[in-house]
């Protein structure tokens, strides 16, 4: 990995900012996390900046430039999250339960006679993954399991599922197949300005877009997706 450093030129003024997280995430108890946090950040940051503590930041160096300050990089330049991530999306996939609302849907996508497609933006291979477990394999295993392909079930074809390996060839995907709607719970992928035109765009997210002019339809749950697409909202 090659970590490109900047000398940073202090700001002529400090502006005291107030952080907010968007998320919510489960938070720990004060005192429980930072034992398992390693030196030297646990004592460099964690302990050192108290929840809800004000901070000073000269803006605008993490982000308008997605980057990341070079003394919080572990030493070996990578991320436990993404070695985590191809675990998840590989041999951790077993223990993944649909969410609630899904079979529902594609029962009714069979009852109406809908065409259902999967496109998924999935490399082959996580970028940190030692066991180099295959994960579109581990995903097809997955929906097998779920009844995906089964006549009994929802009788999706396998061959309706396709996985591209970049965005741009998730979209030509997606215009290929001429689909009337399209679900993602990824904003950028809908905001696309490739996306192809006619497509309804559906955003499976709990809060709605920071624009209202945005391209796409906000569902918070796949019941509202199931009104949306098919038209029943009571």
């Amino acid at each position: 990995m090659t970590v490109t450093t900047t000398e940073r030129k202090p700001a002529a003024e400090k502006i005291a900012v107030r952080c907010v997280d968007s998320d919510v995430h489960p938070v720990p108890k004060s005192g429980v996390l930072a034992q398992y946090i390693p030196e030297p950040w646990r004592s460099k940051y964690f302990t050192n900046h108290p929840v809800g503590d004000q901070i000073y930041y000269d803006a605008p160096d993490y982000a308008h430039s997605y980057a990341m300050r070079v003394d919080s990089f572990p030493p070996d330049g990578e991320f436990a999250w993404q070695r985590l991530q191809g675990h998840v999306y590989g041999n951790g996939i077993v223990g993944a339960a649909m969410f609630e609302g899904v079979d529902s849907f594609l029962r009714r996508c069979r009852a109406e006679g809908s065409t259902v497609f999967i496109v998924s933006h999935k490399t082959e291979y996580g970028h940190h993954d030692a066991a180099r477990v295959n994960l579109r394999k581990a995903a097809l295993d997955w929906m097998t399991g779920q009844g995906f392909f089964h006549a009994d079930r929802y009788g999706i074809p396998m061959e309706h599922v396709f996985f591209e390996g970049t965005r741009p060839e998730k979209l030509a995907r997606i215009a290929s197949l001429a689909c009337t709607h399209f679900i993602d719970d990824l904003e950028e992928v809908l905001s696309d300005t490739k996306f192809p035109p006619g497509v309804t765009r559906i955003l499976f997210s709990e809060t709605g877009p920071a624009d209202d002019a945005a391209p796409y339809l906000v569902c918070p749950s796949w019941r509202r997706i199931e009104e949306s697409v098919f038209d029943d909202r009571a």
